[in-house]
C-alpha cells in the first residue's frame, strides 16, 4: 500500500513538474537574454577554473616532489591563506560601503 502511494505520488510529482517545465518555462518574462546567458557562463567557466587551480595548488602539490616542474605554474604555498584572506576582506568591505550607502528605511 505504501509503496503504490508513494508511485503514485511521484507520477503525480512528475507530471505536474513536466506540465510546469513546459507551460511556463518558455513564456517567462524572467528568461535571461543572450548577453546574460554568456555573462553567466563566463562566471560559471572561471569559477570551476579557479576552484580547480586552488584545489591542485592546496591538496596535490604537497605530495608532488618540489623540483619538479608543474611547482612553477603556482604560488608559493603562503598565499594560500593569504589570498583567500584578501578576497575575503575586501568582500567584506564592499558590502559595509553599500550598507553604509543604502541604509535599510523602515
Amino acid at each position: 500500500m505504501v509503496r503504490q502511494l508513494s508511485c503514485l505520488l511521484l507520477a503525480i510529482y512528475l507530471r505536474l513538474s513536466f506540465f510546469f517545465f513546459v507551460h511556463h518555462h518558455a513564456v517567462s518574462p524572467l528568461q535571461a537574454t543572450g548577453s546574460d546567458r554568456v555573462a553567466g557562463a563566463g562566471l560559471v567557466l572561471f569559477s570551476a577554473v579557479l576552484f580547480i587551480y586552488y584545489t591542485v595548488w592546496v591538496i596535490c602539490l604537497p605530495f608532488i616532489d618540489s623540483e619538479h616542474v608543474i611547482h612553477s605554474f603556482f604560488f608559493p604555498r603562503e598565499y594560500a591563506v593569504l589570498l583567500p584572506l584578501l578576497a575575503a576582506l575586501i568582500l567584506l568591505l564592499f558590502v559595509a560601503r553599500s550598507a553604509y550607502r543604502a541604509p535599510l528605511q523602515y
